[in-house]
């Protein structure tokens, strides 16, 4: 403790201590009040009793009484905190045992009467007025054998009773000081402690009244910020689905009217059970445990769609859950996200464009020479059907047929038929695979493309991975031989387009690991492809027969613009984009294992569709 507080400590103390004692004062002087009422009737009746005939005893009772009673009620009434007024009540008391010794003539009652005043005078806790009385008590024998010689047995009698007298009231003053002593002790404690309690409920008061302050200022400059910008605060009393509060920018930007939010049973008109399940789900199993975001399209009160985010906390209030957070809109956003996604497999589209161009040329190439092929023997066909005709005319004319026989053979001959009869299915059929190829890698492309709406739908993984491997064939086909497993597989719930970003990304860093470890030399790696049901999920595996992933980048291989690829060849952004997809967007996992100079293998796990779920069960 600082002598700052110190000071203050001592300061205010005092200042209790100075309450407490007024407090006893007070409360002393009443009880002397009472005192004084019983003592003067007792002294009166004592006066009569003992009054002979002729005796003024009573009168002079009655006009000590009145010099000993009123003079010290008055003073205590006018100034009750005065250090004098203790002293006269004091001299008043002691007066009063007085009297009482001259009217029952010295008898022991008596002395036991002085005894109790000087405890009721205690009370004071004054050391003034215990002094003050004791002296009283023992100069009032003195003045009385040296006044009133007569009332006292002259002699070493009366000497001896004043001494005897004295030494009893300084005994019982000693001992009462003691008290007092002990009580002041006490006191003084009390007034420090309670000092010390003063002072920290004045610290603790201030500490309340500025936190309160702080917190009123810092909830109006929440409520200004909440309510100025877009994001829209609520409270949602979820047991009854009204709104206990909302933003006024729910109202600009939802359309619905302040007391619309505030009816019971709104919740279900702004989010029907039927339409938004899962975030309804999400409401209703949430805990007091901490946050949750979900998303949702809501039909405001003119008839648009609005796609909201909600960030949301869970309170108990009386066993009653209330729901509280933002809203905001990301319906922009939300399209941005499409665009940019559609970008991205744009992106991806185009990194793999030569390869597709490649293999599109590649087909068109013999789709073209087998044409011609066709075609070429197609001109001189014709001829030799034309005398192959006119040989059969003239043999069923009965002409003679030889010199037609022989040009027609010769003509057979320089058409060379039966090369093209030989080879012509050949070429037609290549000609078909061809187009088929064509077809496929047209198609494949069309998929991938394609913009995923905005709705969730249950995809078929093997289906979205065998478009991604046609998409990418030129890509590893020069380095690698592609093993395939596709298992039978329940679908997943997302967006295709999802699954061929991610898996086409894990596709070409694995034939660029094998190209890497291939190079100058004539061997081929393997690509490994496989699907499987594992329990809730779907597992997509992608191995490569590589170099593996160095160790000093593992434990960043998934964070962006980290790659194990010379400078130019990559980015550094498929894992982390796909990490993305997956862990963030489709709630799966993704995770590698890798061995130096053997290889590595991604596996991509993603939940199984509820609808699914529910039609196992």
């Amino acid at each position: 403790m600082n002598e700052v507080d110190t000071t203050q400590r001592e300061a205010r103390a005092r200042e209790v201590r100075h309450e407490v004692v007024a407090s006893l004062t007070v409360g002393t002087h009443r009880t002397f009040r009472v005192l004084f009422a019983i003592q003067w009737p007792a002294a009166l009746m004592l006066a009569w009793n003992t009054a002979l005939p002729g005796d003024s005893r009573v009168m002079i009772t009655l006009v000590l009484g009145t010099m000993l009673g009123v003079p010290a009620l008055l003073f205590a009434r006018a100034a009750p905190l005065a250090w004098w007024v203790r002293q006269v009540m004091a001299l008043a008391q002691v007066g009063w045992s007085m009297l009482f010794l001259w009217l029952l003539e010295g008898r022991s009652e008596a002395q036991f009467h002085l005894f109790v005043s000087l405890v009721f005078l205690v009370y004071y806790r004054d050391w003034s007025v215990l002094v003050t009385a004791t002296a009283a008590a023992i100069a009032y024998p003195i003045l009385r054998i040296a006044l009133l010689p007569e009332s006292y047995v002259v002699g070493p009698s009366a000497v001896w009773r004043v001494f005897d007298q004295s030494i009893w009231v300084i005994c019982e003053a000693l001992i009462l000081a003691l008290a007092m002593r002990s009580s002041n002790q006490t006191i003084n404690s009390f007034t420090m402690a309670k000092a010390e309690l003063s002072l920290d409920n004045e610290r603790i008061r201030r500490d309340v009244e500025e936190r309160t302050t702080e917190l009123t200022r810092s909830r109006e400059q929440y409520r200004l910020i909440a309510e100025t910008t877009r994001a829209i605060p609520f409270e949602l009393d979820l047991a009854q689905g009204q709104f206990t509060y909302v933003g006024p920018q729910a109202q600009a930007l939802l359309r619905f009217p302040p007391e619309r939010w505030q009816q019971k049973g709104f919740l279900d008109s702004l989010l029907p059970r039927d339409r938004e399940t899962n975030i309804r789900r999400q409401f209703e199993e949430c805990s007091a445990a901490g946050t949750f975001e979900a998303l949702s399209s809501v039909v405001t009160g003119d008839d648009r769609v609005v796609e909201l985010r909600w960030t949301v906390s869970c309170e108990f209030v009386k066993g009653s859950r209330y729901l509280r957070g933002l809203m905001i809109d990301v319906t922009e956003t939300r399209r941005l996200e499409r665009e940019i996604a559609q970008g991205q497999k744009l992106e991806s589209v185009g990194r793999i464009a030569a390869g597709v161009a490649h293999e599109i040329n590649t087909s068109t190439q013999f789709i073209s020479d087998s044409v011609r092929f066709v075609r070429h023997a197609l001109r001189d066909l014709p001829l030799a059907l034309a005398d192959y005709r006119a040989l059969a005319a003239g043999v069923l004319s009965g002409r003679d047929v030889s010199a037609a026989a022989r040009k027609a053979s010769e003509t057979d001959e320089a058409a060379d038929v039966d090369y093209f009869l030989k080879n012509a299915p050949d070429a037609l059929d290549r000609a078909l695979e061809g187009i088929g190829r064509v077809g496929s890698i047209v198609k494949s492309m069309t998929d991938f493309a394609h913009p995923d709406g905005d709705v969730l739908a249950d995809v078929d993984v093997n289906r979205a991975v065998r478009v991604t491997l046609n998409m990418a064939r030129n890509e590893y086909k020069t380095v690698a031989e592609l093993e395939t497993e596709f298992g039978d597989i329940p679908p997943v719930r997302c967006h295709a387009g999802d699954v061929n970003q991610v898996v086409l990304n894990l596709l070409l860093n694995a034939a660029h690991a094998i190209g890497d470890a291939v190079r100058d030399t004539d061997k081929r790696g393997r690509i490994t492809v496989r699907t499987r049901a594992m329990g809730d999920f779907v597992e997509i595996s992608i191995g490569d027969t590589g170099a593996g992933i160095p160790e000093s980048v593992r434990g960043r291989i998934f964070e962006p613009f980290v790659t194990t690829k010379e400078v130019g060849r990559g980015t550094g952004q498929g894992l982390a984009l796909s990490r993305g997809i997956v862990v963030e967007k489709l709630k799966g996992s993704l995770h590698f294992e890798t061995e130096t100079g053997r290889g590595t293998t991604f596996f991509v796990r993603l939940p199984v569709s509820e609808t699914q779920k529910q039609a196992a069960a």
